[in-house]
């Protein structure tokens, strides 16, 4: 009986000088990311990360993700998961994500003599059990082209209404960018509109003329992003309207820039 228990000893003593070895002569590897609700795109934490090792089914390590994201500190906002193995080892690992109240999701990792030493997997969505669809059906759907197209141009009562949403825009364009896809509309060098061939007098911005006559300052100076609508209408002015005066439908139109709301 003493015997076996010698021998027994002296296998843990060997196990344990051979895994202290191992260590000492592999390197260190680290994997990290962040759990995201793929439908609400808010980051998660509790979630249970777990490596194994395709080849034999050991868990090579686990760790909780335990980062309380926020909007202000987001550089370190990664769960690591740290393991070693020689350089030139070859294998196929999986990482397991179990995120409470989320199905589990799966990465496959092939470790070669290249693989970096840290690792950065970026977001990993996750899906709520509750969801009739998987992680990679709600990303196809995500990336699904939508072939309808928005209405460029509507007519309300005498005003023309484009929607500036629904023209594409390079980044950084500037009003003069939008006026010139305008359907019906002409720009000219000179800052000169046209709306169906008839001269626009006034370029308003949320129906006021902050311009006085000069149109170019709006139409270089206003991103385009910010803009709503564009209205095209006449406009009757007081002097018309007080002395009953004549007036021909298109003689004073205005080009009218709708700001959205949170730039008004």
């Amino acid at each position: 009986m003493l015997k076996r228990q010698y021998i027994i000893s002296i296998y843990y003593l060997v196990c344990l000088i051979s895994m202290t070895g191992f260590k000492a002569s592999a390197k260190e590897y680290v994997i990290s990311g962040q759990i995201y609700d793929i439908e609400t795109d808010q980051r998660l934490n509790k979630g249970i990360v777990t490596l194994i090792n395709l080849t034999d089914s050991t868990v090579m390590a686990e760790t909780i993700d335990t980062q309380n994201w926020h909007p202000n500190n987001t550089a370190n906002d990664y769960f690591t998961i740290a393991f070693y193995c020689n350089k030139n080892d070859r294998f196929k690992m999986r990482l397991i994500i179990e995120q409470p109240g989320y199905k589990t999701e799966k990465r496959d990792i092939e470790f070669t003599k290249d693989f970096p030493q840290q690792l950065k997997l970026g977001q990993i969505h996750v899906i709520k059990q509750s969801s009739p669809y998987s992680v990679e059906m709600m990303k196809t759907l995500n990336e699904v082209t939508v072939t309808a197209t928005k209405v460029k141009m509507v007519i309300r009562g005498d005003t023309l209404v484009y929607d500036a949403s629904a023209f594409r825009l390079s980044d950084g364009s500037m009003l003069d960018a939008l006026v010139g896809q305008l359907p019906g509309v002409e720009l000219k060098d000179n800052g000169q509109i046209t709306v169906n061939g008839k001269f626009v007098k006034s370029l308003l911005l949320d129906g006021k003329d902050f311009f006085k006559g000069d149109p170019n300052i709006a139409l270089k100076n206003l991103p385009a992003y910010i803009v709503k609508n564009v209205k095209v209408y006449d406009q009757i002015d007081d002097g018309i309207k007080a002395t009953g005066s004549k007036h021909i439908k298109g003689d004073n139109l205005v080009l009218d820039v709708r700001l959205k709301k949170q730039y008004q």
